[in-house]
């Protein structure tokens, strides 16, 4: 058997990602002899560090504490779901089965009173639970809320690199594809724990093998551009149609 081309760790680390955590990045292992890396006030490096942040969050959220807290979440909406769905089928089922039974209690001596009293209090009883469950729903899991997104947590390094790749070719375009896969491995560690190698990221990117499953928010998004307005041969502003 070959040995691994990366290596794994399930602990997500706790440091944050800070824009200098990200300048000193670019400056020690990204850039180093290549590009002159721009500053941490840069705007550049701030949405970098935004995004590697906010993809490492989501990588805590699904690999950390917050995975435990979500298969407690997920029972107890099971659990409602059944209430939800089975609850008033029983009481429909027993005021069926109540009026079945109301004439040979009336022959055993019980009064017409007496049995909807009976019945009265029961159906109280099955109100309040059915209320119960609905304030619990609408109070502590209003539309079925989950505490992360199945679609966008990091699972490991493969399902954001493609993000960062666009994220870090947008904010430093001159460092070109070979910086961008450096900067992978290097965030990488920072996210998911994980310590992918050259040519780990190399084939990842030649094969395309994974869905991109996260996406973060662009510098364009960030950071809109107006574009100037477009004017005619004799330097006219040209209305839009």
């Amino acid at each position: 058997m070959g040995r691994s081309s990366e290596k794994k760790t399930t602990a997500v680390p706790d440091k944050a990602i800070t824009p200098k955590v990200v300048h000193d990045l670019l400056r020690e292992k990204v850039l180093k002899g290549f590009v002159v890396p721009p500053k941490a006030t840069d705007p550049s490096v701030k949405t970098l560090a935004l995004i590697s942040e906010d993809i490492r969050r989501e990588a805590r959220a699904h690999n950390g504490p917050g995975r435990e807290e979500q298969k407690r979440v997920d029972t107890i909406q099971k659990s409602l779901n059944v209430l939800e769905t089975e609850l008033p089928k029983y009481r429909a089922d027993y005021l069926a089965a109540e009026k079945k039974e109301s004439e040979p209690r009336k022959s055993r001596g019980w009064t017409e009173k007496q049995l909807q009293r009976c019945i009265n209090n029961d159906l109280v009883k099955f109100d309040a639970l059915i209320a119960a469950v609905d304030a619990f729903r609408e109070a502590y899991f209003p539309s079925n809320n989950r505490l992360f997104s199945e679609t966008m947590y990091a699972r490991e390094w493969k399902y954001f690199a493609e993000a960062l790749q666009q994220i870090f070719l947008s904010a430093i375009p001159e460092a070109r594809k070979e910086g961008a896969y450096r900067f992978i491995m290097a965030i990488a560690p920072l996210i998911t724990g994980e310590t992918p190698s050259e040519k780990a990221v190399r084939s990842h990117f030649m094969h395309r093998r994974s869905t991109l499953l996260y996406y973060p928010p662009t510098p364009e998004r960030l950071t809109p551009t107006i574009s100037p307005p477009k004017t005619d041969r004799s330097g006219r502003t040209r209305r839009p149609c």
